[in-house]
Parts: C-alpha cells; sequence; structure tokens
C-alpha cells in the first residue's frame, strides 16, 4: 500500500521514500522496497504442489490395492500424459501428478523442495510459479514432437526449470553472489547424473517400447526454466532484465509454445 506522508514522504508500508529525490530515483526504490515485502513473504506455491504431487501418489498407490498393479503406472489416470490422449488437453499440465515408484516421486520432490522454496523467498510465489508451469508445458509439448510414441508422467519439467532459473539468478545478480561458480557446477552435476540415469535405463531395457516416460520433458524444461526465469526474475537491485532480453526471452518462449501447439493440432 503506497501513501503520502504530510512531510512530503511516501510510504510503502513501513518503508518510506523522500520526496526530495528524482522522480525516477523514487520509483526504482519504490520497487525495491515493494520486492523486499515481497519477499518476506513465506512460500506457497512450492510446498502446495509438492504436497499435491505427493497426496497423488499416495491415492493411487492406494486405490490399487493389488501389489503387481502398484508397482505400474496408472496408464488408465486421467493426468497421465498419453499421446492417444492429447485432445485431453490438461494432461500436457496434469501429468505431474503421477510417478514412475516411489525413487522417482522423493528424488523429484526432494530437487524441487531443495531448489524452489529458496527461490519463492528470493523472487515470490507468482514468479516462482511461472518458472515452474512453463517448465512443466514445455516438457509435454517436447515429447509430443520429438517423442511421439512416449508416455509422460512425473514433475521432472518444473524440477528442471527451477534448477535453470537458479543459473537465470545468478546471470542476473552475477557480481554480487558468491560461489556462484560452486552454485552453476551443482546444477551442472545433478543434471549430468540424472541424465546418464535415464541413458543407463532406457539402454537397459530389452523392449525400448516398454520406457513409458520421456526424458526430452528435461532438456524442454531446462531451456523453459532458464528462458522465463531471465523474463521474471529480478535482480538483488530489483530491477527487470534489460529490456531486449525481455522481449527476446517472451517471443522465443511464446514462439515455442504456438509453434508446439499447431503442429499439435495440424501436423501430427
Amino acid at each position: 500500500m503506497v501513501s503520502a506522508a504530510t512531510n512530503g514522504e511516501i510510504s510503502v508500508g513501513k518503508w518510506k521514500v523522500p520526496n526530495n529525490v528524482s522522480r525516477r530515483r523514487r520509483f526504482q526504490t519504490l520497487n525495491n522496497l515493494k520486492s523486499r515485502e515481497i519477499a518476506l513473504s513465506p512460500p506457497v506455491f512450492i510446498p502446495l504442489v509438492t504436497l499435491t504431487e505427493l497426496l497423488s501418489y499416495v491415492y493411487y498407490n492406494t486405490v490399487l490395492t493389488d501389489s503387481q498393479q502398484a508397482s505400474k503406472l496408472p496408464l488408465d489416470s486421467l493426468f497421465i500424459y498419453r499421446p492417444d490422449k492429447r485432445v485431453q488437453i490438461w494432461r500436457f499440465i496434469f501429468y505431474i501428478l503421477i510417478h514412475a515408484g516411489w525413487p522417482h516421486l522423493l528424488c523429484n520432490l526432494t530437487i524441487q523442495t531443495l531448489t524452489g522454496v529458496p527461490l519463492e523467498l528470493m523472487h515470490g510465489s507468482k514468479g516462482t510459479a511461472a518458472v515452474y508451469v512453463a517448465g512443466v508445458l514445455a516438457g509435454s509439448l517436447a515429447t509430443s514432437i520429438f517423442s511421439r510414441d512416449a508416455y509422460l508422467v512425473g514433475a521432472s519439467g518444473g524440477v528442471y526449470a527451477l534448477m535453470a532459473a537458479h543459473v537465470a539468478h545468478v546471470l542476473l545478480n552475477f557480481s554480487r553472489i558468491p560461489f556462484r561458480a560452486v552454485r552453476i557446477l551443482s546444477i551442472a552435476v545433478i543434471t549430468l547424473v540424472d541424465t546418464f540415469l535415464a541413458i543407463s535405463s532406457y539402454l537397459d531395457k530389452a523392449d525400448k517400447s516398454e520406457c513409458c516416460t520421456s526424458y526430452v520433458a528435461h532438456l524442454a524444461g531446462s531451456v523453459a526454466g532458464l528462458a522465463t526465469g531471465l523474463i521474471v526474475l529480478k535482480s538483488s537491485d530489483h530491477r527487470l532484465s534489460d529490456p531486449l532480453i525481455l522481449w527476446f526471452g517472451t517471443s522465443l518462449y511464446v514462439a515455442s509454445v504456438c509453434t508446439a501447439i499447431i503442429w499439435n493440432i495440424f501436423l501430427y
């Protein structure tokens, strides 16, 4: 809430801005104070999504009482992305509610929490949600084009988007972040290990058609997370990215999503 005091000061909540500064400086200071208040708010989005994914997995494994059935993916679920059910557009987002076993679930939820909560504390729920949803959507759309016969489950698209958003955060605050090389290296190591395990799992299968998840979503989620992060996240002085980066990132992501949607409708 912005209000003007009788002494010429402008206040934003408990913060006060002197009226004897330039208009541009005052605007930047107001944005700084607003962002500081947002950063103090507790994380909501990541805990909510994480809890929903956990409860969804527990539900499907409770309903399927047969141990042999419970060990398999619920292919008849209304949420899993299936190439033969593409007209049900909600599947392009809600496939994150289905996971291929406890290891898959716990890995995603752990990384999602460790990367998402700090990001939400720094940049608020809206920016974090935008990054996460962008990665999830990019993952399913990319899978529908480059891995046409694959079923898609899990929150890996969103998780990789969150990790890539940390790279965007480092790039936006490069001169102010300590141990920036360690942060980027940690994300790179996690990505390489996960990619290695994914490839090994695929090559170990005797029947490649049994592979029900697509790892194209990992790469697509990373690209979407980096692009969206540069668009919606702010630097430590609470200024948005350079206008050229904003326009380029927005245009690239929107054009990619629109192309994928058109391809699914007319060229699949």
